[in-house]
């Protein structure tokens, strides 16, 4: 199974439209940090924590020696150190990414890690016929005034395709 690392937006993003289920069922195992688990509210990582004895989500914990090499893994000053613990993670598992985060997204692709976004996995979603294209607008719209950060002409080009 692929593996797949997943940023703090994602899981807000996927909980605030209670799609966050759909995530386990697209063929991935999702892994995040301890360090990016504790930016999520407490509703959210009991979603997650539903997934813990699946296998298919695995909540990372870095041992000391990790947490050693991650203060010395500094790629750049633009990024948080709980993004740094997504690209060292990802970087030791050979995963992908998943984030909203331009910033992150575009390191990751620097340093030739695969690296998606919400995009790509409502598209997935659909791909999978585990959501309607109705089902994809209508949860994008909500996104659209919850995530202000959501580059504004491409949600208004998946909501036209999708119509």
């Amino acid at each position: 199974m692929k593996l797949a690392v997943t940023d703090a937006n994602i899981f807000i993003d996927l909980h605030y439209v209670q799609l966050t289920v759909h995530l386990f069922s697209i063929g991935l195992s999702i892994y995040t940090t301890q360090e990016v688990f504790d930016e999520l509210n407490d509703d959210q990582q009991a979603t997650l924590r539903q997934w813990d004895k699946s296998g298919l989500f695995v909540l990372y914990k870095f041992e000391a020696t990790e947490h050693e090499e991650l203060e010395s893994f500094t790629i750049s000053k633009k990024l948080s150190f709980n993004d740094h613990t997504v690209i060292y993670l990802a970087e030791k598992l050979q995963s992908i990414v998943l984030t909203g985060d331009n910033k992150l997204k575009q390191t990751c692709l620097k340093r030739n890690i695969d690296a998606h976004g919400l995009f790509w996995i409502l598209d997935t979603f659909l791909e999978k016929e585990l959501i309607t294209k109705e089902t994809a607008k209508e949860k994008l719209i909500k996104l659209m005034n919850f995530n202000k950060w959501l580059p504004i002409a491409e949600c208004n080009k998946r909501l036209t395709d999708w119509s």
